[in-house]
């Protein structure tokens, strides 16, 4: 190379210069090598504190009770009462729905999504299909273990509700709303009915039933056909304490016989009211989470906290009222 004579003050053999050039080459390679690890440790950390690990319980591990659905303790068999469920019993062991369901955050208004329905090709629609969502996780971050799990609202359990479920709510929701004067809204837990803002009834779903809470006295119904349950120890609920579980077609004609009575103390009447169509198709969790319909809340020894990644933000005044 002799344009480098006058530089270097003496004179290299080609052997020596292939050992130079072949040195700068492993230098410049081991640089690129180095950086190339910082990043990827960079993006392995970033990645472990925003995705944690989920790991789907489906069944109790080795040691563990299996949780016993409150659906099942205490329900209303057949059309009678059921009998052992005594007054003096809590909500939870008689089956009704348990007073942590119904925190002061639960009248939150529910966000409303009009005109958006799961597309045929959905991939997370067809995976709800096959594997319904679970509604604990177990969540690993780091080394500690916390728990998710998702706060549904009304709309989302009913969404996700069979189409059995659907026909009932909508056959009594037209019948409630062809009372004169009556009017609904739709808040995070449930949907209530009310009569010049007299409160008339409310629906909530808890598991696969559809829970009509009304407006009477469960002592007048103790001994009748109807079966209904007294909910009045739910502060929820102490407006509306009579509890009648909506499980067959014969409990939709005595809960539209029920809902008459609600009314008549009132003191209105039915109206000639076109029925409306309420059925909205099943959407997957996370397409309901998307629509702001599902949280995901994270909970561990210390505090629990809603991610807010995990849901749109809800509208601060979203209330449905019909004729």
């Amino acid at each position: 190379m002799p344009f480098l004579k006058d530089i270097l003050p003496f004179e290299l053999s080609v052997f020596q210069w292939a050992v130079v050039i072949m040195l700068a080459v492993l230098y410049i390679l081991v640089i690129i090598l180095i950086i190339a690890v910082v990043r990827l440790s960079k993006g392995l950390k970033a990645a472990k504190k925003k995705d944690p690990i989920i790991i789907y319980r489906d069944s109790p591990s080795e040691g563990e009770k299996p949780v016993q659905n409150p659906q099942t303790s205490g329900a209303v068999k057949g059309d009678n009462k059921d009998k052992s469920a005594k007054p003096s019993e809590s909500p939870e062991k008689a089956g009704l729905p348990s007073q942590e369901e119904y925190s002061a955050a639960d009248d939150e208004p529910v966000p409303t999504v009009e005109g958006e329905i799961a597309l045929a090709g959905d991939a997370e629609s067809y995976m709800s299909l096959i594997a319904p969502p679970v509604a604990d996780e177990t969540v690993l971050f780091g080394d500690e273990r916390n728990s998710m799990r998702y706060n549904r609202s009304f709309r989302a359990r009913l969404i996700q509700s069979d189409d059995k479920l659907k026909e009932w709510y909508g056959k009594l929701k037209n019948e409630i709303l062809s009372y004169e004067n009556a009017t609904n809204r739709i808040s995070w837990k449930y949907e209530s009915f009310s009569y010049k803002k007299n409160p008339a009834a409310k629906f909530f779903i808890k598991g696969k039933t559809l829970c009509l809470y009304l407006a009477l006295n469960p002592s007048d119904y103790a001994e009748s056909k109807y079966g209904v349950e007294d909910a009045a120890e739910i502060s929820m609920f102490a407006d509306t304490p009579a509890l009648y579980r909506i499980k067959s077609d014969k409990r939709v004609r005595y809960a539209t016989e029920l809902i008459a009575e609600v009314f008549k103390k009132l003191g209105t009447h039915k109206t000639a009211r076109e029925p409306v169509d309420y059925y909205e198709p099943y959407n997957g969790t996370m397409a309901l989470i998307e629509k702001g319909l599902v949280k995901r809340v994270i909970e561990d020894a210390d505090e629990s906290f809603i991610g807010a990644s995990s849901f749109n933000s809800a509208q601060d005044e979203n209330s449905e009222d019909e004729k």
